[in-house]
């Protein structure tokens, strides 16, 4: 009977291990605050390029043109984070899928190492079954 109780905490202490080895949760994971996430890990780990292919226009991938536009806005972005001391911490708050789950909205909270705090609401848009932070473009 000690054999069957030892083998039953052997598994349980795995299954434990297992789940708490999640690692980075990736952005394919179907959630657009895993994908929001992984954004600021890129961006803090000043991995522009990949940030910027995180982006979707109207529907659409960005292409290599928009995504080096885009890469070179992330960059100014950051120097923002920057002068803010850098971030502490990305909070998310609400995460709102639209419609047919292919459009959702992320409300978060950025705070930077500096104590100031940003109130933020991200549009989402799934292409692929992957999720994008859509470009908003104002109306002309």
């Amino acid at each position: 009977m000690k054999i069957i109780n030892e083998q039953y905490v052997f598994v349980i202490a795995l299954l434990v291990l297992i789940a708490s080895c999640d690692g980075h949760r990736k952005a394919e994971s179907g959630n657009p605050g895993i994908t929001l996430e992984e954004y600021y890990r890129l961006i803090q780990n000043e991995d522009y390029p990949e940030a910027a292919k995180m982006f979707s226009n109207r529907g659409h991938k960005l292409t290599d043109e928009e995504s080096a536009k885009m890469e070179k806005r992330i960059k100014r972005i950051t120097e923002n984070h920057k002068r803010k001391h850098g971030i502490r911490e990305v909070i998310i708050i609400e995460e709102t899928l639209i419609g047919d789950h292919r459009t959702a909205f992320v409300k978060y909270n950025i705070v930077y190492n500096n104590g100031e705090e940003d109130d933020i609401k991200q549009a989402f848009e799934k292409i692929d079954e992957k999720w994008y932070l859509k470009i908003v473009t104002p109306y002309k």
